[in-house]
């Protein structure tokens, strides 16, 4: 059945229909590229593995994939796009003040806690974030300090594990320096905040239909017994393995990307923060395994 809908989607891509999101998406640069004062910033990113997007959508087949709903196309939606690269910029400003990632079971543990605390990832962004409209200086550096304060508890609690002391901490850097910093200033300006909206536009890519999109993939399940008996059976190797088939986006797709801005500056940064993060992270589903890579021409 996996096959055959891989040959039928691959006929259906010589379809008028299926092309239509790519050439409207060409129509709609040319077009926004003669309103004055929008800046616009299009590239074409080409998928350098396996591309796995809205592989948990509810789906009759197990496992899903992203097409938009008039083409029939695979697609990355803007909001997908935006997500990846504000994690990608965090993680810029974490590394800049050496706050840590953690690992997953130390972030469950944190989220677990009575009262539930915050990752200092999380804990950066809040405070990157908070809202500083209508605050004097010394009003907002009290409650910045608040945020730092929160920072110090959740760092006495993985202080220890081997990540490097935050500069927060160590008072190389105070909250109020860290907040009106150039970088923290793009990135609320960019993302938006509880303040106002992003400055920056991020739009659905649509893919460049002249190869074949889809490509089929398995996840090969070794120990089906023992995950059905909720432990009861061991995780022997005896078992044989049940491969279980979905559907991929196929490597050396070609996606047209656009974002746009009234300010060139931010345009330009959060093109070059998706640009980093589309090769670095990928985009998607188990991008863990090396699925989702993309490089921006």
């Amino acid at each position: 059945m996996w096959r055959d809908l891989v040959t039928l989607a691959d006929r259906l891509r010589n379809k008028g229909s299926a092309r239509h999101g790519w050439d409207r998406q060409q129509a709609l640069i040319d077009t926004l590229n003669d309103v004055s004062g929008l800046e616009v910033w299009a590239s074409p990113a080409e998928t350098k593995a396996r591309l796995s997007v809205g592989f948990g959508n509810t789906t009759p087949l197990e496992t899903g994939l992203t097409l938009h709903r008039l083409y029939g196309v695979p697609y990355l939606p803007g909001t997908a796009l935006k997500g990846l690269c504000r994690s990608w910029a965090l993680e810029e400003l974490a590394a800049k003040y050496r706050i840590p990632r953690l690992q997953p079971l130390e972030i469950k543990n944190l989220h677990d806690s009575k009262p539930k605390k915050l990752t200092p990832l999380e804990l950066l962004e809040k405070l990157v974030l908070f809202p500083g409209v209508g605050k004097d200086a010394r009003t907002l550096q009290k409650e910045l300090k608040k945020i730092q304060a929160e920072m110090q508890k959740t760092w006495q609690d993985v202080q220890g594990k081997g990540y490097p002391e935050p500069a927060l901490n160590s008072n190389q850097k105070s909250v109020f320096d860290v907040w009106e910093a150039e970088e923290s200033c793009q990135y609320r300006q960019i993302f938006g905040s509880q303040e106002c909206r992003g400055e920056v536009c991020f739009y659905d890519a649509f893919p460049k239909v002249d190869k074949q999109l889809f490509q089929l993939d398995i996840i090969n399940v070794h120990y089906q017994p023992y995950y059905g008996s909720e432990g009861q059976e061991p995780p022997a190797d005896y078992y044989s393995p049940v491969p279980n088939y979905f559907l991929t986006v196929a490597p050396e797709v070609t996606f047209q990307l656009l974002l746009t801005s009234l300010d060139r500056e931010l345009l330009d940064k959060a093109a070059a923060w998706l640009t980093e993060a589309l090769a670095t992270f990928g985009l998607g589903a188990k991008t863990a395994l090396g699925y989702g890579e993309m490089a921006v021409a």
